[in-house]
Protein backbone atom coordinates (compact mmCIF):
# COMPACT_ATOMS: atom_id res chain seq x y z
CA UNK A 1 0.00 0.00 0.00
CA UNK A 2 1.05 3.35 -0.57
CA UNK A 3 2.45 5.18 1.57
CA UNK A 4 1.19 9.20 2.91
CA UNK A 5 4.30 10.40 1.44
CA UNK A 6 3.85 8.55 -1.73
CA UNK A 7 0.08 9.39 -1.80
CA UNK A 8 1.53 13.03 -1.78
CA UNK A 9 3.84 12.94 -3.96
CA UNK A 10 1.40 11.18 -6.91
CA UNK A 11 -1.48 13.97 -5.58
CA UNK A 12 1.07 16.83 -6.78
CA UNK A 13 1.72 15.26 -9.99
CA UNK A 14 -1.29 17.07 -10.96
CA UNK A 15 0.34 20.25 -10.54
CA UNK A 16 3.11 21.02 -13.17
CA UNK A 17 5.50 23.77 -12.06
CA UNK A 18 5.77 26.42 -14.97
CA UNK A 19 2.71 25.48 -16.34
CA UNK A 20 -0.90 26.56 -16.07
CA UNK A 21 -4.10 24.67 -15.55
CA UNK A 22 -6.78 24.64 -18.11
CA UNK A 23 -10.26 24.37 -17.02
CA UNK A 24 -11.69 22.97 -19.51
CA UNK A 25 -9.43 19.68 -19.68
CA UNK A 26 -10.32 19.47 -16.10
CA UNK A 27 -14.14 18.96 -16.69
CA UNK A 28 -13.00 16.72 -19.18
CA UNK A 29 -11.20 14.29 -16.98
CA UNK A 30 -14.14 14.35 -14.53
CA UNK A 31 -16.59 13.50 -17.30
CA UNK A 32 -14.63 10.66 -18.10
CA UNK A 33 -13.96 9.26 -14.97
CA UNK A 34 -17.10 7.41 -15.28
CA UNK A 35 -17.32 4.06 -15.27
CA UNK A 36 -14.10 3.45 -15.31
CA UNK A 37 -10.50 3.02 -14.14
CA UNK A 38 -7.83 5.80 -13.24
CA UNK A 39 -5.29 4.13 -16.30
CA UNK A 40 -7.76 4.53 -18.75
CA UNK A 41 -9.30 8.05 -17.02
CA UNK A 42 -5.83 8.87 -17.28
CA UNK A 43 -5.17 7.50 -20.62
CA UNK A 44 -8.06 9.58 -22.36
CA UNK A 45 -7.08 12.68 -19.99
CA UNK A 46 -4.04 12.31 -22.67
CA UNK A 47 -6.06 12.44 -25.64
CA UNK A 48 -7.82 15.22 -24.74
CA UNK A 49 -5.41 17.82 -24.17
CA UNK A 50 -4.61 18.04 -27.93
CA UNK A 51 -7.96 19.90 -27.46
CA UNK A 52 -7.33 22.38 -25.03
CA UNK A 53 -7.20 25.43 -27.62
CA UNK A 54 -8.70 23.28 -30.76
CA UNK A 55 -12.66 22.62 -30.95
CA UNK A 56 -13.55 18.97 -30.59
CA UNK A 57 -14.26 17.11 -34.14
CA UNK A 58 -17.12 18.02 -35.78
CA UNK A 59 -17.65 14.61 -36.20
CA UNK A 60 -18.15 12.99 -32.72
CA UNK A 61 -17.23 9.72 -33.89
CA UNK A 62 -13.68 10.49 -34.70
CA UNK A 63 -13.14 11.54 -30.69
CA UNK A 64 -15.08 8.49 -29.59
CA UNK A 65 -12.57 6.17 -31.55
CA UNK A 66 -9.69 8.43 -30.48
CA UNK A 67 -10.83 7.78 -27.05
CA UNK A 68 -11.61 4.10 -27.97
CA UNK A 69 -7.78 3.50 -28.83
CA UNK A 70 -6.32 5.29 -26.06
CA UNK A 71 -7.89 2.45 -23.92
CA UNK A 72 -7.72 -0.39 -25.36
CA UNK A 73 -6.08 -3.06 -23.49
CA UNK A 74 -5.76 -0.97 -20.54
CA UNK A 75 -7.61 -3.50 -17.61
CA UNK A 76 -11.10 -4.73 -17.80
CA UNK A 77 -13.10 -1.09 -17.87
CA UNK A 78 -11.49 -0.60 -21.28
CA UNK A 79 -12.74 -0.09 -25.02
CA UNK A 80 -13.67 3.83 -24.66
CA UNK A 81 -16.63 6.13 -23.79
CA UNK A 82 -20.66 5.74 -23.38
CA UNK A 83 -22.60 7.96 -25.59
CA UNK A 84 -23.94 10.32 -22.97
CA UNK A 85 -20.05 10.68 -21.79
CA UNK A 86 -19.57 11.83 -25.45
CA UNK A 87 -22.68 14.72 -25.80
CA UNK A 88 -21.09 16.01 -21.86
CA UNK A 89 -17.66 16.46 -23.88
CA UNK A 90 -19.02 18.64 -25.95
CA UNK A 91 -21.66 20.39 -23.77
CA UNK A 92 -18.49 21.14 -21.91
CA UNK A 93 -16.98 22.66 -24.78
CA UNK A 94 -19.74 24.78 -25.32
CA UNK A 95 -20.86 26.06 -21.92
CA UNK A 96 -16.64 26.97 -21.45
CA UNK A 97 -16.50 28.73 -24.54
CA UNK A 98 -19.77 30.79 -23.28
CA UNK A 99 -18.34 31.35 -20.00
CA UNK A 100 -21.24 29.87 -18.16
CA UNK A 101 -18.63 27.31 -16.46
CA UNK A 102 -15.64 28.34 -14.42
CA UNK A 103 -13.70 27.64 -11.65
CA UNK A 104 -14.45 30.58 -9.65
CA UNK A 105 -15.09 28.42 -6.73
CA UNK A 106 -13.45 30.65 -3.45
CA UNK A 107 -10.99 28.56 -0.92
CA UNK A 108 -13.49 27.52 1.21
CA UNK A 109 -15.72 24.23 1.46
CA UNK A 110 -19.04 26.29 1.34
CA UNK A 111 -17.94 28.28 -0.89
CA UNK A 112 -16.75 25.09 -3.58
CA UNK A 113 -20.18 23.62 -2.30
CA UNK A 114 -22.09 26.46 -3.97
CA UNK A 115 -20.12 26.50 -6.89
CA UNK A 116 -20.58 22.59 -7.01
CA UNK A 117 -24.35 22.64 -6.97
CA UNK A 118 -24.46 25.54 -9.73
CA UNK A 119 -21.96 23.96 -11.99
CA UNK A 120 -23.72 20.44 -11.56
CA UNK A 121 -27.05 22.73 -12.66
CA UNK A 122 -25.03 23.60 -15.58
CA UNK A 123 -23.30 20.56 -16.97
CA UNK A 124 -26.39 18.07 -17.58
CA UNK A 125 -24.29 14.98 -17.72
CA UNK A 126 -22.05 15.37 -14.39
CA UNK A 127 -23.17 15.12 -11.08
CA UNK A 128 -21.25 16.13 -7.73
CA UNK A 129 -18.73 13.03 -8.11
CA UNK A 130 -17.45 14.26 -11.04
CA UNK A 131 -17.96 17.88 -11.11
CA UNK A 132 -15.76 17.82 -7.33
CA UNK A 133 -13.01 15.66 -9.37
CA UNK A 134 -13.01 18.69 -11.85
CA UNK A 135 -11.96 20.69 -9.31
CA UNK A 136 -9.73 18.29 -7.77
CA UNK A 137 -7.74 18.20 -10.81
CA UNK A 138 -7.97 21.71 -11.53
CA UNK A 139 -6.71 23.07 -8.94
CA UNK A 140 -5.67 19.88 -5.71
CA UNK A 141 -4.04 22.36 -3.49
CA UNK A 142 -6.94 24.48 -2.67
CA UNK A 143 -9.73 22.32 -3.43
CA UNK A 144 -12.09 21.76 -0.26
CA UNK A 145 -14.82 19.37 -1.43
CA UNK A 146 -14.06 15.43 -1.72
CA UNK A 147 -15.05 13.29 -5.07
CA UNK A 148 -16.96 9.99 -3.63
CA UNK A 149 -16.40 6.83 -5.79
CA UNK A 150 -17.55 3.63 -5.01
CA UNK A 151 -14.27 2.78 -2.74
CA UNK A 152 -15.20 5.68 -0.62
CA UNK A 153 -18.89 4.33 -0.18
CA UNK A 154 -17.54 0.83 0.36
CA UNK A 155 -15.48 2.13 3.27
CA UNK A 156 -18.72 3.99 4.77
CA UNK A 157 -20.95 1.88 4.23
CA UNK A 158 -19.93 -1.50 3.32
CA UNK A 159 -21.74 -1.39 -0.38
CA UNK A 160 -20.29 -0.72 -3.51
CA UNK A 161 -21.78 0.50 -6.85
CA UNK A 162 -24.58 2.13 -5.38
CA UNK A 163 -26.61 5.57 -6.35
CA UNK A 164 -26.34 8.48 -4.21
CA UNK A 165 -28.72 11.12 -3.53
CA UNK A 166 -27.39 14.28 -2.87
CA UNK A 167 -28.12 13.83 0.63
CA UNK A 168 -26.39 10.56 1.01
CA UNK A 169 -23.26 12.24 -0.99
CA UNK A 170 -23.27 15.31 1.35
CA UNK A 171 -23.40 12.65 4.36
CA UNK A 172 -20.06 10.82 3.16
CA UNK A 173 -18.39 14.18 2.29
CA UNK A 174 -18.82 15.14 5.64
CA UNK A 175 -17.68 11.35 6.92
CA UNK A 176 -15.06 11.20 5.30
CA UNK A 177 -13.79 14.84 5.30
CA UNK A 178 -13.90 13.58 9.08
CA UNK A 179 -12.07 10.40 8.48
CA UNK A 180 -9.70 12.91 6.83
CA UNK A 181 -8.77 14.94 9.96
CA UNK A 182 -8.49 11.46 12.04
CA UNK A 183 -5.76 10.30 9.67
CA UNK A 184 -3.97 13.96 9.23
CA UNK A 185 -4.33 14.00 13.51
CA UNK A 186 -2.50 9.72 13.67
CA UNK A 187 0.02 10.69 11.14
CA UNK A 188 0.87 14.20 12.91
CA UNK A 189 5.16 14.92 12.58
CA UNK A 190 7.06 17.58 12.25
CA UNK A 191 7.15 17.30 8.40
CA UNK A 192 4.97 19.60 5.80
CA UNK A 193 1.36 19.03 6.18
CA UNK A 194 -0.27 17.41 3.29
CA UNK A 195 -3.24 18.36 0.77
CA UNK A 196 -6.84 17.25 1.86
CA UNK A 197 -6.73 15.74 -1.02
CA UNK A 198 -3.80 13.34 -0.09
CA UNK A 199 -5.78 12.20 3.52
CA UNK A 200 -8.86 11.49 1.01
CA UNK A 201 -6.81 9.60 -1.43
CA UNK A 202 -4.84 7.64 0.99
CA UNK A 203 -8.32 5.97 2.13
CA UNK A 204 -9.24 5.46 -1.29
CA UNK A 205 -6.15 3.56 -1.87
CA UNK A 206 -6.27 1.82 1.13
CA UNK A 207 -9.87 0.57 1.16
CA UNK A 208 -9.45 -0.55 -2.90
CA UNK A 209 -6.26 -2.56 -1.76
CA UNK A 210 -8.37 -4.22 0.75
CA UNK A 211 -10.76 -5.02 -1.78
CA UNK A 212 -9.38 -5.96 -5.17
CA UNK A 213 -8.34 -8.69 -7.44
CA UNK A 214 -4.93 -6.42 -8.02
CA UNK A 215 -3.24 -5.72 -4.66
CA UNK A 216 -0.66 -5.06 -6.37
CA UNK A 217 -1.87 -2.07 -8.84
CA UNK A 218 -1.19 1.06 -6.47
CA UNK A 219 -2.48 3.90 -8.76
CA UNK A 220 -0.70 6.29 -6.18
CA UNK A 221 2.54 4.91 -7.68
CA UNK A 222 2.20 4.57 -11.60
CA UNK A 223 1.68 7.66 -13.03
CA UNK A 224 -1.98 7.54 -14.34
CA UNK A 225 -2.26 10.73 -12.11
CA UNK A 226 0.38 12.97 -13.17
CA UNK A 227 -1.28 11.83 -16.93
CA UNK A 228 -4.88 13.25 -15.28
CA UNK A 229 -2.75 16.71 -15.11
CA UNK A 230 -4.74 19.70 -16.82
CA UNK A 231 -1.35 21.99 -16.67
CA UNK A 232 -0.12 22.47 -19.86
Amino acid sequence: MASLQQTDAAMRELVKIGKIAHGKLAYFAGVLSIQTSVENNAAMAVVMRKYAFTPLPIDREVLRQELKAATQGNGALSGGIMSSQLDTLYRIEQLWNAGIIHFNTGYTFESQCVWRKSTVSAIRGMGYKTVSFALHIYAPQICKILTIDRWHILYFTGKTNKGLTVKQYLDIEQRLLDACELVKFEAATNEQDYWLLTYAAFLWEATRLDHTLFPEKQYETDGSYGKLSCYI
